[in-house]
């Protein structure tokens, strides 16, 4: 999971909880399609 959240943020895996909920986040956001 860490690696597969690591693709899309180009960021190394956050070992904290709180960062993990941020990115996940905004890789709901991401995954959203903006219409």
């Amino acid at each position: 999971m860490d690696i597969e959240y690591n693709k899309y943020t180009n960021e190394p895996p956050q070992p904290s909880k709180a960062n993990r909920k941020t990115h996940k986040s905004q890789l709901k956001l991401k995954s959203k399609p903006f219409r």
